[in-house]
């Protein structure tokens, strides 16, 4: 957890801490209260426990009982750093928490710590450097965070922990509170407001024009703006010039009418549409060649740049479904099915192409040996890391046979590839028809075992961390005798449980192991199928969010 959290702050420098908090009794080596965090200093990422710090531990309890209560994941208000922390030097601090769950039980939290001048550095990337924004809180009491050109906009030149009706009154007479109101609710408003006051230098600033909006999965109100004189200077110039031109239309229409439609309509058009049948034939050189200012020209040159991006678009498009029939062949090309064991297994890419793939195998003393993995996003960034990753394992396997060594070994290759936050979770299970024990391989995914005498499914413990974090990787393993007379083993990627319905209601790991325990006595490529039906028939015609992929092995 110290080098998982150590390795979070590393890869972006606006981070100044991450770490979580564990419910005693969750982790085996913390029976009490455990918070490990990494944090950033002068002198790098120092990793310490929470617990060791009063100051830290007091605020961490507080934010993580609003936690228990909510349930749902929030953002603090900004406090101060205090004298001797990690963060020295940075006057304000906010923390997010988002809490862990298992089936709906609560066992901990993460928290990422980010100083207030990050936001800053976050509007560059975002693309609002250059304007007046302000970050409050949703009572519009208090500032989280705000540009240096904000005083321009509130007509204050300091506004730190200054309340919104302190800045502003609505032009219109109406109630701030109520427009707070309706930002909470989610509306975005554009509103005209007047400064109740003004200090910079004692100017009258006159009116602004202010947007207000809630910030998503915070109860923050970012608030933007410039003076109305700003905004409407150009506007006014518009309107002139654009009364001129309609002035010069008008003349130029008698004109055309006087000396030849033709000339000014008929024959440009006529090139626009040649242009667009020579394209829709086929011909990407096809251009209509207009030059000027008018509407047509502007038209014509539109087209003319069109054509050609269609062409890209359609490589584009090739490119894809030819990266997607290579990650199609190397899935298995057909199901295993002996006297002893039978596998199936499917994958049901979000996209073009996925990070999901499975795989199996025989090997030459009869063992059968199964897996999937799930790279970390979707898409062709995805698919790539993936096929990148069953190469490394398969031949690993193919080499070492027992399964933590394989593990590991695939893992320290793979941390060579690992760019952009990529990783993979894994599962893999090898059987042996000579003593009937499946040996279990897990690297941060879960896999589910039904006995022929049970009634539901049970997770097949073996814990482990994600493969592509860091070399020399800790991987579960575990062993389960006598797997025989019908067992089933399921393994899914996290798209099969985490598909929504239009509500917005997730499916869930304890409704699919249900379904799937009804469907024990069909063929695994049937209970397959069936399984991908039921999570279609939940989504009901919404598209999928994540990849998703099942592997079903029964043992006979």
């Amino acid at each position: 957890l110290f080098g998982f959290a150590h390795a979070v702050v590393a890869r972006d420098p606006v981070i100044l801490a991450f770490g979580s908090i564990w419910e005693p009794g969750v982790l085996q080596d913390a029976p009490g209260r455990f918070m490990p965090f990494a944090e950033r200093d002068d002198s790098g990422i120092r990793e310490r426990d929470l617990l060791n710090s009063e100051i830290d531990a007091d605020r961490m309890e507080t934010l993580y009982r609003e936690l228990q209560v909510n349930r749902d994941p929030f953002w603090s208000m900004a406090f101060r750093v205090e004298s001797g922390s990690a963060a020295t030097g940075v006057p304000d601090v906010v923390r997010y928490l988002s809490p862990i769950r298992d089936e709906g039980r609560l066992l901990g939290a993460t928290a990422v710590d980010l100083g207030t001048s990050a936001f800053r550095e976050i509007s560059h990337r975002i693309g609002i450097s250059d304007r007046r924004w302000l970050l409050m809180n949703g009572e519009g009491r208090g500032i989280v965070a705000q540009h240096e050109a904000a005083a321009v906009l509130t007509g204050r030149e300091s506004i730190r922990d200054v309340e919104l009706d302190q800045m502003f009154r609505l032009a219109d007479g109406g109630d701030l509170d109520d427009l707070l109101r309706s930002v909470r609710s989610g509306a975005s408003v554009v509103t005209i407001v007047e400064p109740v006051g003004t200090t910079i230098a004692d100017a009258d600033l006159g009116r602004r024009v202010a947007a207000l909006t809630r910030i998503e999965a915070t109860d923050w109100i970012l608030v933007m703006g410039e003076p109305v004189d700003v905004l409407t200077g150009p506007a006014e110039v518009l309107v002139q010039r654009r009364a001129i031109r309609a002035g010069l239309v008008v003349i130029a229409a008698l004109a055309v009418v006087l000396v030849g439609a033709w000339r000014a309509v008929l024959r440009p058009t006529r090139r626009i549409v040649d242009a667009v049948e020579r394209a829709a034939a086929g011909d990407s050189t096809a251009r209509s060649g207009l030059v000027g200012n008018d509407e047509l020209a502007v038209l014509g040159r539109a087209i003319d740049e069109a054509i050609p991006r269609m062409e890209e678009l359609a490589t584009t498009r090739v490119s894809l479904e030819s990266a997607r029939q290579v990650q199609q062949a190397m899935l298995p090309p057909a199901d295993i099915a002996t006297d002893r064991v039978r596998i199936s297994g499917r994958v049901r890419p979000s996209e073009e192409t996925g990070g999901d793939y499975f795989d199996h195998g025989v090997f030459d003393d009869g063992s059968v040996v199964f897996g999937l993995g799930d790279a970390t996003g979707h898409g062709l960034p995805s698919a790539l890391f993936a096929s990148t990753a069953r190469a490394y394992v398969r031949a690993m396997l193919r080499r070492e046979q027992a399964l933590d060594p394989a593990i590991s070994e695939a893992n320290d290759l793979l941390v060579d590839d690992a760019r952009g936050g990529l990783f993979m979770v894994l599962f893999v299970a090898a059987w042996s028809p000579v003593d009937a024990v499946l040996r279990v391989g897990s690297a941060g995914h879960p896999g589910w075992l039904l006995r022929h005498d049970d009634d539901a499914y049970r997770m097949l413990d073996a814990p482990g961390v994600p493969l592509g974090i860091a070399p020399g990787g800790t991987f579960g393993t575990a062993e389960v005798g006598g797997v025989h007379g019908g067992d089933l083993v399921l393994v899914a990627s996290d798209g099969a449980w985490e598909v929504r319905n239009p509500a917005g209601e997730q499916l869930g790991t304890a409704a699919l192991l249900a379904h799937a325990a009804t469907l024990r006595d069909l063929p695994p490529d049937e209970q397959v199928d069936r399984l991908f039906d039921h999570i279609t028939g939940f989504a009901d015609g919404r598209p999928l969010d994540d990849d998703c992929t099942i592997v079903i092995a029964r043992f006979d």
